[in-house]
């Protein structure tokens, strides 16, 4: 939380890294949420059980571990807000790196940041809609 402070003021009170202070800010607060995500546990049923799941269209035994939807919703506001951060060092990679410093490494990071957690929230999106989820560790 204490970054996300920082992350705060630096965009509120210098103008010339309000975009690094807002970058900060939305990613750190996004980390932070990571962390509430054990108090939110499921409180009734079996913690985790054998199950038969179904992937790539083979049905196998596994071990599996249900997610509360407060849990679901968290980890999706998470990842829209590492994909948000993901789109800002993409577009504007410059308020990361130095002076004279190349911005390709930094415009490439936001790219892969946008796509992969920006996935991750349209499938947690999803999970929510469909009202059960569950985490399955196979053989």
């Amino acid at each position: 939380m204490f970054f996300t402070l920082v992350g705060l003021l630096i965009a509120a009170f210098e103008s010339g890294d309000r975009l690094f202070g807002l970058f900060a800010a939305l990613f750190f607060s996004s980390c932070a949420l990571v962390f509430l995500m054990p108090v939110l546990a499921r409180t009734g049923g079996p913690d985790r059980r054998i199950g038969v799941v179904s992937h790539h269209g083979l049905r196998t035994e596994a071990l599996v571990f249900p997610l509360s939807a407060p849990k679901i919703r968290v980890a999706g506001i998470a990842a829209v807000g590492w994909a948000v951060a993901g789109v800002m060092l993409a577009i504007a990679p410059t308020a990361l790196a130095d002076p004279g410093q190349s911005t390709t490494f930094l415009r490439l990071l936001g790219i892969v940041l946008a796509l992969l957690f920006g996935g991750l929230a349209v499938f947690t999106g999803l999970q929510e809609l469909r009202g059960r989820a569950f985490v399955g560790i196979g053989q």
